[in-house]
């Protein structure tokens, strides 16, 4: 069945909305208050912090021994550590998807890496459909490339939480999008207002250990 005349229902968890199919029109929700996204997103982080610290802890840990090995081993130290990093690498990105899976409900660690990696290749189809669409609609105008910008954001959510893959997910995060854009595109606004203040002086303090 199709994604367009669908209704959802949205169950504000974790800071984040939840959609489920039912009669009311996901237009006549109302999106929580960004004041409200931050405390929940809070609690979240807080109610959750050693299971999501340990998720993203085990790629960070493999990224930084291959750049040791390729940094001391001798020889054939460099492509060892080559293929360590390239190891890193897919499992930030297993990561990410089991740090979802990790807020949908999985209790554990172990459990959330184990729903993680069967979604892998999914989740890598969707990501490029996501970023070639897009790409081509920022190589028509900037409206168009902003548009699909906002309307696929939520194409990853669509597959892990509700299991819809390729351009199935695509279609329903446009759905999810309906109604709600400039609510959205404010919201978007503010979080990345919220996340240069906060990462303001971390840059003034590398200018300055760059400097010296």
């Amino acid at each position: 069945m199709g994604v367009r005349g669908h209704a959802f229902k949205a169950r504000h968890k974790f800071g984040f909305a939840y959609l489920k199919k039912m009669d009311t029109p996901i237009s006549a929700i109302k999106l929580p208050a960004t004041s409200e996204l931050l405390k929940g997103s809070w609690r979240l982080y807080k109610n959750r912090f050693g299971v999501l610290i340990g998720i993203v802890l085990l790629p960070f840990v493999v990224t930084t021994a291959g750049t040791l090995f390729s940094e001391t081993l001798p020889g054939g130290g460099a492509a060892f550590g080559g293929v360590i990093i390239f190891a890193g690498i897919v499992l930030g990105i297993i990561s990410y998807i089991a740090v979802v899976y990790a807020i949908k409900g999985a209790t554990g660690i172990l459990e959330a890496y184990k729903l993680a990696v069967p979604s892998f290749f999914p989740y890598l189809w969707i990501s490029a459909l996501t970023a070639l669409t897009t790409v081509g609609g920022y190589a028509l105008a900037v409206v168009p490339g902003l548009l699909c910008s906002i309307w696929f954001m939520f194409a990853i959510f669509a597959f892990l939480i509700d299991g819809r893959r390729g351009f199935e997910a695509m279609l329903l995060s446009k759905e999810y999008v309906r109604g709600y854009f400039w609510p959205l595109v404010g919201r978007l606004v503010i979080f990345i207002i919220i996340a240069m203040i906060f990462m303001l002086p971390f840059s003034f303090i590398g200018s300055y250990l760059g400097a010296a």
